[in-house]
């Protein structure tokens, strides 16, 4: 368990994106097996997954604004 943030380094290439990608997804899946996660069965589900995408979305176009600005 960590603090909620995807923290890592944004210097790498496709290949680099790929590979991580790839475990991620792994990952997810293997959670879903063990059943982490409840299923989705109404609004609130739906509108908190869509809230932790936009977070998600914000803080990754931070870390890329920031970057550019180094």
């Amino acid at each position: 368990m960590g603090t909620g943030r995807v923290v890592f380094s944004l210097d790498f290439g496709p290949k680099e994106l790929a590979f991580v990608r790839e475990r991620l997804v792994a990952a997810c899946h293997r959670m879903e097996i063990d059943g982490w996660w409840a299923r989705s069965t109404g609004v609130e589900n739906t509108k908190k997954a869509s809230e932790i995408k936009f977070s998600l979305g914000k803080e990754i176009a931070k870390a890329m604004i920031a970057r550019l600005f180094k």
